[in-house]
């Protein structure tokens, strides 16, 4: 298929951005970009159900839905971030990050003192972001690795992860990809 797109839109650089979307029940499917510039742009219908597109002037921060058949709107199911929620429009997103930790080569798993984190209840305000004052409170307890339970996006701001409707989206309550890069 397109190698250099996975599901969802995948940003390639330079303003590029793909489009694939799996709907083998819908003839038509379109990308409407609701920003920076509003338009409605058509994907192409490639083998086994999907649509398929590399739109210009789509960047990070770029909002949109898939309309289906000329009517029906909906975001994106396999989103990477839905900033206004699960109904709302779907975000492109970049997910390079700069690995800032050039020599770190990890602990031996022996060593592992996992700690499971719920982001959405370790803290007040329930943010990627406000975990990171506490992370030497749970080194000073032995805690050598954390693991972050479900993040996936859901409906609402506070959740156990049961229920994620985008499993490729990160929680938008919850800072979404950009606060998981921090």
């Amino acid at each position: 298929m397109h190698s250099e797109c996975g599901l969802g839109a995948t940003y390639l650089g330079g303003g590029l951005c793909g489009f694939l979307v799996w709907a083998p029940l819908i003839n038509r499917v379109e990308v409407h970009i609701l920003s920076p510039e509003e338009r409605i742009v058509p994907l192409e219908k490639v083998s086994r159900g999907y649509h398929y597109g590399v739109l210009q002037g789509v960047k990070p921060g770029s909002r949109y839905f898939y309309r289906l058949d000329g009517n029906t709107e909906r975001p994106d199911p396999a989103s990477k971030f839905q900033p206004e929620g699960v109904h709302g429009p779907s975000q492109v997103s970049d997910p390079h990050f700069v690995w800032e930790e050039l020599h770190w080569s990890g602990i031996p798993f022996s060593h592992y003192v996992v700690y499971e984190l719920h982001v959405g209840t370790f803290t007040a305000p329930g943010t990627f972001d406000a975990i990171v004052p506490h992370l030497d409170e749970l080194k000073d307890l032995g805690i050598t690795a954390i693991m972050i339970m479900p993040v996936a996006q859901f409906p609402g701001d506070r959740n156990w992860g049961y229920d994620g409707v985008y499993p490729f989206a990160v929680q938008n309550s919850y800072g979404g990809p950009e606060g998981s890069k921090g």
